[in-house]
């Protein structure tokens, strides 16, 4: 399996699951899961690349945005 690397080295479940925490610990809101389809029909995501990562749900717990 390839891994995708960030410019810090991390890689993406691990850049994604550090940002998290780190949003929780400033009691910022998380946004919620949303469908792929519909983010790659964003204008402002196009000609992204795109994967999926899957986190841990524990990450989330109750700082995920609700609206």
């Amino acid at each position: 399996m390839n891994q995708i690397l960030g410019s810090d080295g991390l890689d993406a479940k691990e850049s994604i699951e550090l940002w998290i925490k780190v949003a929780r610990d400033v009691r910022q809101d998380i946004p919620k899961p949303s469908s792929i389809l519909a983010l790659q029909k964003k204008n402002e995501f196009e000609g992204w690349l795109w994967t999926i990562v899957e986190i841990r749900p524990a990450l989330l717990s109750s700082r995920v945005y609700s609206g």
